[in-house]
């Protein structure tokens, strides 16, 4: 489950640009930008980092 309260800032921001991305390829029938859009959204959704087999995924704070 996606838990929002433990976002971080670039966690928002990959979410919004991602957002952005993904409603201005559907306005301009941009396949390009829709594509960087859902990776963007991928991204902060699931906390991917940028390669395919995990080894640089980004690493979550634990609060105690």
């Amino acid at each position: 489950m996606i838990q929002i309260r433990q976002w971080t800032f670039a966690r928002w921001l990959r979410a919004i640009v991602g957002a952005a991305l993904a409603g201005y390829a559907i306005f301009s029938n941009d396949i390009p930008s829709g594509l960087f859009g859902v990776w963007f959204l991928y991204s902060a959704f699931f906390n991917a980092g940028c390669c395919a087999i995990n080894s640089c995924k980004i690493d979550s704070v634990e609060q105690n």
